[in-house]
């Protein structure tokens, strides 16, 4: 009988300790990178909705190329504007050197269960200075990323998932921080411009919506060395 009671009183007192488990970051993290490793190359086509403030564009359609580990390429008539950065749904940019990984919490996006992870580099001159993902705990799909980078400020980029295959996003929306110098005075002509707006600073949105997806088909390497006709905040 005391074998029986001190068996219980164990389970008893390891219980929390289980259910307090806190989740492993890197493997959580692999989890992400195995998914994304399925898709070596897709195209597709993408329709480009820039919402800021001091600015009025119409919808631009484009294509879109992807190469891994992170190649990417647009293609549009004309010239596109796009964020320099958050365009990419890879988790390899984040993962490219050293890095320390921490879990902070799990949490709820979209009624989805996502575990919350930070990602700092360890080289002190890394453009990157801080990442969080909030990953689907499910299908180990990314539902929201927060970046700082030392250059481009801070950017946040939300998923949506439809039916695409390889469960690849079908829209992000990238949410940054935009100053209207960083505008190149050579397409300044071609936006239109809310003079009420005009203000150093700026939130914008661009929304990307996908659709035609191809994937792993291969990729022509001469798409990618093709001049970029596409205009970076």
């Amino acid at each position: 009988m005391y074998f029986l009671w001190a068996m219980m009183l164990g389970w008893c007192l390891g219980v929390p300790s289980l259910l307090g488990q806190t989740p492993d970051p890197v493997a959580l993290l692999e989890r992400v990178k195995a998914r994304h490793q399925l898709v070596h190359d897709f195209k597709a086509e993408v329709a480009i909705d820039v919402d800021v403030d001091f600015l009025r564009l119409p919808v631009k359609t484009a294509q879109v190329f992807y190469q891994q580990p992170d190649r990417w390429k647009f293609k549009a008539k004309g010239f596109l504007m796009l964020p320099k950065t958050g365009v990419q749904f890879s988790v390899a940019a984040y993962l490219k050197e050293p890095f320390s990984a921490f879990y902070v919490t799990s949490t709820a996006i979209d009624q989805v269960l996502v575990d919350v992870v930070k990602i700092i580099p360890l080289a002190t001159a890394h453009e990157l200075v801080l990442a969080t993902l909030w990953i689907d705990r499910e299908t180990a799909l990314l539902r929201r990323i927060e970046v700082h980078t030392r250059s481009a400020g801070t950017y946040q980029v939300h998923f949506v998932y439809g039916d695409a295959p390889f469960g690849l996003p079908v829209q992000t929306a990238i949410t940054f921080e935009i100053n209207r110098t960083q505008l190149p005075l050579k397409y300044l002509g071609r936006f239109q411009i809310d003079p009420q707006k005009l203000g150093d600073k700026a939130q914008g949105t661009v929304t990307l919506t996908y659709t035609q997806f191809r994937v792993n088909e291969g990729i022509d390497e001469a798409v990618f060395r093709e001049t970029d006709t596409s205009v970076s905040e």
